[in-house]
């Protein structure tokens, strides 16, 4: 006979099973469901994306199917119950709709970060600043720090170059929605504006339609002593240096 106090002695501390509520299940559901149904004609799209845009090398050659790959997005925390942003960008990325669409219903549900497309707003544009940082390291202060220097060299006012959101890359993007009647002098920046950039670890900065890079100082003396040496030649082909077009996109959480 199962009296009270045995239950209550192996009851003393509730299993893991029913921690948070039971989200666990309903994310290793999620996970299964993705797992089972991502098309395996994809597998090497997949691969190169969560190396080069998740950032997530040394793993990826022992993985032979989807379920292989998530687990090690989950291994390295780029996946959790409470975030599936990573996950949600590979199915958009890789054309999986409909189970990009299952990760969006689990965030709402769960109240687990995600992101929705926004367009800029009337009379804005996003421009897309790369930064050299680890955004876990990138503070709120270093975002105005950055926000500030650009309505300095644009002569605007803070209130017109607006924050919308952190993109993922191999360091990160950081996103503003500019005025639009600002756009062509940004683009149109001196170097000696660039260089307040660089030392906020920006790189280059892009919308979609240009792309500039911000050169260090030191690189930028190091090529002028290059050029003073070398004569002029018309025939060497010019660099355009470009990027791919970017997700218009904002994270969201409910």
């Amino acid at each position: 006979e199962i009296t009270q106090d045995i239950l209550g002695k192996d009851r003393k501390k509730i299993g893991s099973f029913y921690e948070n509520g039971g989200s666990g299940v309903l994310f290793g559901e999620l996970f299964a469901e993705l797992a089972e149904k991502f098309p395996t004609g994809k597998l090497k799209s997949l691969k190169y994306l969560i190396k080069y845009a998740c950032n997530v090398k040394g793993k990826l050659d022992k993985a032979n199917t989807a379920g292989d790959y998530f687990e090690i997005l989950w291994e390295e925390d780029r996946l959790t119950p409470s975030d599936v942003i990573a996950i949600q960008y590979l199915l958009q990325r890789t054309e999986c709709y409909d189970l990009e669409k299952k990760c969006v219903e689990y965030a709402e549900k769960q109240k687990a970060w995600y992101y929705l497309y926004k367009p800029a707003d009337n009379g804005y544009r996003y421009v897309c600043f790369h930064v050299r940082e680890d955004l876990c390291k990138f503070s709120e202060e270093d975002q105005t720090k950055i926000r500030k220097t650009i309505a300095a060299i644009l002569h605007c006012s803070l209130r017109e170059i607006k924050f919308e959101r952190y993109q993922q890359s191999s360091s990160f993007f950081l996103v503003l929605s500019i005025k639009e009647t600002f756009i062509e002098k940004l683009f149109a920046m001196k170097q000696h504006d660039k260089y307040k950039l660089s030392k906020l670890k920006i790189d280059y900065f892009s919308d979609d339609f240009h792309s500039v890079r911000v050169k260090p100082i030191a690189e930028a003396k190091d090529e002028r002593k290059v050029m003073s040496v070398q004569t002029k030649n018309s025939s060497e082909p010019s660099i355009n240096f470009s990027l791919p077009t970017k997700l218009s996109m904002i994270l969201h959480k409910p």
